[in-house]
């Protein structure tokens, strides 16, 4: 009862009855209405078969999703993508990644200098003041003068520093130079590639017909220069400084080799370089593959491998004329020693046509390297003279035998004094040496000097180790000349021990090389041991001896290239006397190589390497 009267205090208020009123008003009962409707009209959607439908695609999306993530597939995605997120945080956590960031924060730093930006100013007006005609044109004058010069003297074309013109920048420099071949002969076609290594800008050329290449204008600061060329071994130059307003003069001789062949000198260079001394041909080891291409060989090598020859026809047009003088011929020459074909160098025209119809019918003994047989490209010369019918090496045409202008043939060979070997064996050794020297073949100081050096070993070998060789010479009229070797055995001794075979004919014996270096055995290349690669080689200097007798030679060195890539137990195999092999053992010793590899691993081998001393 209390409750009820409670209760009707409550609703008896004035408060109750104002909200009474508010909630019987018309706008009121139009909100009731519209949220009843919009209650309908969504529980109408629920039951629709449309959402329905919809909500049963939900579902099976679901479950496909909830399937491919539990799948194994899934789980090595994430698995992979979690593994690279932590090495890729352990590397930006690492020593090395701060120093390069720390770098390249320090390089932007410098970039945006004054430094930087007055350099980059300075560049771009050398480039408006530099690339004009006038400037081309005489750069274009100084090379041809200096392809002149080198023609004129006979070696390689020496790099020049021309005077800045008044028009151009003193702000920019340049590179040029001139590409030859071991021989001398200029390089068309080469490929020159320039990098700076500070910017890591890259500059290429190709050379013209005159070998010559020039790089100009380029902002001051340090190069790679980077000479490619078919048949040759690459060959890179570091750190060439080029300065402003300057020419730096940089002259490459190229190797023959292939072309995954490199050679890399590092170092500040002279502002002119000029031509390299002969290099030594790429060594020569038992087991390497065979070359890819011919063989360079000497022509009195070569000469000393001649079977037959048939002697040039003076043709009657050039004798008319009274044309007479030297032909040079390039021959590649067969592995089964015919000539397979002949190329022009120089000559008399109305002569060349003649000295190639008679080469091409030459025929030599097969040149053996490693004991195979190998194609080899040569010189040749062929001397046409009109000299009188008793003329020693002419033909009833008038047309000699090769030879060097202006050289005697050779009308005899004579031993005085020889007893403890034959004649025959001389020639055998003077053949196998490819000396090259025998009646009606042109005469060579150098050549008669290697030719006694040859014959005082073989005495040494026979017990004559103190023997003494002379040479004697007369002169036979009007084109001849007679040798004769006066020899002095002296009292018998010990027997020096016998030469090594040649590289040329087979490889030296296993016992050449100690069977273990540093507690490891010395393997032979092939059979999966790689061949050691030459990366960085010392040029051989001539003796005073030699170079004043004009005297050539080959050297045989053997070695053995240890795990780390050093010479060790170098020594001669075939000398060539008169100080040369002193500078071969000189030059080999400096020599560095990448290691012959061995199941993965560096393993030491023996290795013979031929240095050939030839005055270009």
């Amino acid at each position: 009862m209390e409750e009820a009267l409670a209760a009707f205090a409550k609703v008896n208020t004035p408060e109750f009855r104002k909200q009474l009123d508010v909630a019987i008003r018309p706008e009121f009962k139009k909100q009731m209405e519209d949220a009843q409707r919009q209650l309908q009209d969504a529980q109408t959607k629920l039951d629709s078969p449309e959402f329905k439908e919809q909500m049963k695609d939900a579902r099976r999306q679901l479950q496909d999703a909830q399937t491919k993530l539990d799948s194994e597939q899934v789980k090595k995605q994430m698995e992979d993508a979690q593994r690279q997120l932590r090495d890729a945080q352990e590397k930006l956590n690492s020593p090395e990644f701060k120093k390069q960031w720390a770098d390249t924060l320090a390089k932007a730093a410098s970039a945006d200098s004054p430094q930087f930006r007055k350099q980059l100013d300075d560049a771009m007006k050398a480039l408006d003041k530099v690339n004009t005609p006038e400037y081309r044109k005489e750069m274009e004058a100084l090379a041809a003068e200096s392809v002149a010069m080198a023609r004129e003297s006979g070696g390689s074309p020496q790099s020049v520093t021309p005077p800045p013109t008044a028009g151009a920048s003193q702000e920019a420099g340049s590179i040029s130079g001139i590409i030859v071949d071991p021989t001398g002969a200029l390089v068309a076609r080469a490929k020159v590639t320039t990098v700076n290594t500070d910017t890591g800008s890259t500059m290429t050329k190709v050379t013209d017909n005159t070998g010559s290449y020039s790089f100009s204008p380029m902002p001051p600061g340090p190069y790679n220069v980077e000479v490619e060329a078919k048949g040759f071994m690459r060959m890179l130059q570091e750190n060439v400084q080029v300065k402003a307003g300057q020419t730096f003069g940089l002259n490459f001789r190229l190797r023959v080799g292939a072309a995954n062949e490199s050679l890399t000198v590092t170092g500040k260079s002279a502002a002119v370089v000029p031509p390299p001394p002969p290099p030594p041909p790429p060594p020569v080891a038992s087991g390497a593959a065979k070359p890819t291409g011919p063989q360079r060989v000497s022509a009195g090598v070569m000469a000393g491998n001649m079977i037959s020859k048939v002697d040039p026809v003076y043709p009657d047009e050039a004798k008319a004329q009274h044309v007479q003088g030297v032909v040079v011929l390039r021959a590649r020459i067969s592995k089964d020693g015919t000539v397979k074909d002949v190329q022009v160098v120089s000559g008399p025209p109305p002569l060349i046509v003649s000295a190639i119809d008679a080469v091409r019918q030459w025929k030599y003994k097969p040149y053996l390297l490693n004991g195979q047989p190998t194609e080899v490209e040569t010189t040749i010369n062929v001397n046409f003279t009109l000299a009188g019918p008793e003329s020693p090496g002419s033909g009833p045409t008038g047309a000699s035998a090769p030879a060097p202008p202006a050289e005697p043939n050779i009308r005899s060979i004579d031993y005085k004094g020889l007893n403890s070997v034959t004649i025959q064996e001389v020639g055998e050794r003077f053949n196998q040496d490819g000396i090259g020297l025998s009646p009606e073949t042109p005469y060579d100081v150098a050549r008669v000097a290697r030719a006694a050096a040859v014959l005082k070993q073989l005495l040494a070998e026979r017990g004559h180790p103190n023997a003494i060789v002379t040479v004697a010479t007369q002169a036979i009229p009007p084109g001849a000349i007679a040798i004769q070797f006066n020899v002095k055995e002296g009292p018998k001794g010990a027997a020096s021990k016998p030469r090594e075979t040649p590289v040329a004919e087979s490889a030296p014996p296993a016992q050449s090389a100690p069977q273990e270096y540093g507690g490891v055995p010395v393997r032979k290349i092939g059979g999966g041991v790689t061949t050691p690669e030459l990366i960085y080689h010392v040029e051989p200097e001539f003796s005073a001896e030699a170079r004043k007798a004009k005297f050539e030679g080959i050297v045989l060195v053997n070695l053995i290239v240890d795990a780390k890539g050093k010479p060790q137990d170098v020594h001669v195999v075939r000398g060539a006397g008169m100080g040369l092999d002193e500078k071969a053992l000189k030059a080999v010793k400096q020599y560095k190589f990448k290691p012959a590899m061995e199941g993965g691993k560096p393993v030491p081998v023996g290795l013979n390497v031929e240095i050939n001393f030839k005055i270009f």
